[in-house]
């Protein structure tokens, strides 16, 4: 499995040359980590390892890393229950890496509220909105993160 998401991660750098685009690269990464949590947690835990290892490796400015960072969103949904509110805590810090009211920043937010009302599965859903709800002002670049627990 490691080898394939090599080949995407590689693939997607290439930026003027590259034979996958940044939604591609998200949509297969994806893929890749929901049939390894079909398989088991190590092998799960081994495709995020390497996109977070990835992440920490890029330059922030170049296109990838934003890519990357978006990657790690659309996996989300792919953490187990249990796993997922440490997963969301270290994507929100992941997510205030990148300049408060940029682009980027705006691009990150929305799709995590995109992963969290849409795509994560009904088990996470509550987790997923305390995660929301605590860290959408910071995340916005309008205070530090509330603690707040959901009511559903």
């Amino acid at each position: 499995m490691s080898n394939h998401l090599l080949i995407l991660y590689r693939s997607s750098q290439l930026a003027a040359e590259s034979s996958i685009t940044s939604d591609q690269l998200r949509a297969a990464y994806t893929i890749a980590c929901d049939g390894a949590a079909h398989l088991d947690f190590e092998t799960l835990s081994s495709c995020i390892g390497f996109l977070l290892d990835s992440i920490h490796r890029a330059d922030t400015s170049a296109p990838i890393a934003q890519a990357l960072r978006l990657t790690r969103i659309s996996v989300a949904p792919t953490v187990p229950i249990d796993e997922l509110n440490d997963y969301l805590e270290r994507l929100a810090w992941n997510i205030l890496d990148a300049p408060a009211q940029s682009a980027h920043r705006t691009e990150l937010v929305d799709a995590g509220f995109e992963m969290v009302v849409k795509h994560l599965p009904d088990g996470g859903k509550r987790t997923g909105m305390e995660w929301w709800l605590r860290w959408v002002r910071a995340l916005s670049g309008r205070s530090e993160p509330e603690p707040v627990q959901a009511k559903l």
